[in-house]
């Protein structure tokens, strides 16, 4: 059952190189590709949406390394993570029932 999910559901690798900006994550960029090949097959719409969703994502996680002031390089696949650590810990703050 797993080797049939394996082949219908293949991994999909993502590659962030030093040459991309600092915000880009591995999300984003599937995420870019996936709103360019919308824009190409005519489904402006849902690229639009997609849009919407990338900037968001985006201004997230400039936010971060603007504002955290880190003394160390981040990673875009650090600065995902930090993003995911923030919106939780926004939730739990905002929150008294998690």
């Amino acid at each position: 059952m797993l080797k049939m999910l394996d082949d219908y559901y293949q991994e999909c690798t993502i590659t962030v190189t030093s040459a991309d900006p600092p915000y880009i994550t591995p999300y984003i960029k599937s995420t870019l590709r996936r709103k360019n090949r919308l824009m190409r097959s005519g489904h402006v719409d849902k690229a639009a949406a997609l849009a919407k969703k990338v900037g968001r994502a985006i201004q997230n996680c400039r936010t971060l390394l603007n504002g955290a002031k880190l003394m160390f390089y981040l990673t875009p696949a650090a600065c995902g993570l930090l993003l995911v650590v923030v919106v939780v810990v926004q939730h739990v703050g905002s929150s008294t029932h998690w």
